[in-house]
């Protein structure tokens, strides 16, 4: 039969190793949660980006488009004889007010979309920290349960062979 003090260190060994084999793990699922956060929040930051971009080129073609209407409408002011004041001209200056207020409402909305992308993006940076945290202390504790549960099992073969062990004989000095 073997020594149990040298069991329970073979016990023990096998303890450490698991606690850290679940430790680098658990630090491999933090890494993997923090990599997917960053991808995430690049991927919001360009859908931002896209936002803002596509609000610029709406917001050129509609202003082509205006213009057009715009010269549509003064050159059938002038077809018809009617001179450009009073009525006509607020009429002229209304449709633009409105173009212009159409483009200010257009580009309030694509800022308000590309904030909440960019917002969209540090919440998932903070998610992903949080998570890589959680799973960094997970493997600290795995590393602490194994080193741990290690000591106890030796300590626990230590006593064994201890309750097994004959009694020690006291050696005095000087006798």
């Amino acid at each position: 039969m073997a020594d149990p003090v040298t069991m329970a260190i073979i016990a023990g060994v096998g303890q450490v190793f698991q606690g850290f084999q679940q430790a680098s793990a658990q630090e491999d699922a933090a890494k993997a949660a923090m990599r997917q956060a960053e991808y995430n929040a690049q991927i919001q930051r360009q859908q931002a980006a896209q936002i803002l971009s596509n609000q610029r080129l709406q917001e050129q073609q509609k202003r082509k488009a205006f213009k057009a209407r715009t010269s549509s409408q003064l050159a059938q002011i002038g077809k018809a004889g009617i001179e450009l004041s009073g009525a006509p001209l607020s009429l002229v200056g209304r449709t633009i007010a409105e173009q212009e207020l159409e483009l200010l409402n257009d580009k309030y909305n694509a800022d308000i979309q590309a904030y909440n992308a960019r917002a969209g993006a540090q919440v998932s940076l903070m998610e992903g920290s949080t998570i890589a945290e959680e799973k960094y202390n997970q493997a600290q504790s795995s590393r602490m349960g194994g080193l741990t549960g290690a000591g106890g099992t030796i300590l626990g073969g230590y006593q064994s062979a201890q309750a097994g062990a004959p009694p020690k004989e006291t050696i005095y000095w000087n006798s």
